[in-house]
């Protein structure tokens, strides 16, 4: 066995989905009103997952590969008749340029909260190392992936992370289908630079501020992250919101492991 922040996962596993379901409804977490995104990503999903470990038995898991761990009892699918009255945003955390994730973390929220359409989809590009820099080739495989989606109205607008004025600009000029949306992070922007919300305002691009957690990888590596919210149009009120967390476990890992076995 391997151990992870003091819980034991299976060697076969390879990779692992928890969905948190929705957070709202969760005592323990709604008395820390002043808990970051952060904290909250990370304290839902351990103790999740932790419940899934404890009850584990090794003949459930010999043969996968896969370990899903879905909090059932929180999981709160939006019904038909409810559909019209309610805005369902989904942000997604990639953390590699590859189009088949983004596709993977939307059809496991859209699956679990049983919807066909989402109204805002917000994408999250990976950290990439100094002094490397996000340019508009290493978007462009992806956003096409979004403006499809689109298209094929499984969304309804398409919006952006902490892209710079230059990036957004960049992006807003090349692309066919032109972002709605783009969100900074209050850590690095205090006060929104004025060319960037000249050029906002002049493109119909609303600006938002975030602050959302960064790019963490230690023994499993994230795939994807994806936060979802639902709110009542109406009333502005968020009913329903959660994460779904998928990882990897990391090659190094597995190799330094097996060497300790020996």
């Amino acid at each position: 066995m391997m151990t992870t922040n003091n819980m034991k996962i299976p060697d076969n596993i390879e990779k692992i989905i928890v969905d948190t379901g929705n957070l709202i409804a969760c005592k323990e977490l709604r008395r820390k009103a002043s808990q970051t995104p952060r904290d909250e990503l990370i304290e839902s999903v351990s103790n999740i997952l932790k419940k899934h470990i404890e009850v584990l038995s090794p003949e459930i898991v010999q043969n996968k590969r896969i370990l899903e761990c879905p909090d059932e009892s929180q999981i709160v699918r939006i019904g038909k008749e409810d559909r019209c009255t309610l805005k369902l945003t989904v942000k997604i955390f990639v953390y590699e340029f590859d189009p088949v994730l983004i596709m993977e973390a939307l059809k496991k929220v859209m699956n679990n909260l049983g919807v066909t359409l989402v109204d805002s989809l917000i994408l999250a590009f990976p950290t990439l190392p100094a002094p490397q820099k996000l340019t508009l080739l290493h978007i462009q495989p992806v956003w096409k992936i979004l403006e499809d989606l689109v298209r094929n109205e499984r969304v309804v607008t398409i919006g952006v992370s902490d892209l710079d004025s230059d990036q957004l600009r960049d992006l807003y000029e090349w692309a066919k289908i032109k972002p709605s949306v783009n969100q900074v992070n209050l850590e690095s922007c205090c006060v929104m630079p004025p060319e960037m919300t000249s050029f906002a305002r002049e493109n119909d691009i609303q600006l938002l501020t975030h602050n959302d957690p960064k790019d963490d990888r230690q023994k499993w590596k994230p795939s994807w992250i994806v936060r979802y919210s639902v709110m009542v149009k109406c009333r502005g009120i968020i009913q329903n919101k959660g994460y779904i967390f998928s990882a990897q476990k990391v090659l190094s890992n597995i190799v330094e492991n097996n060497q300790g076995d020996h």
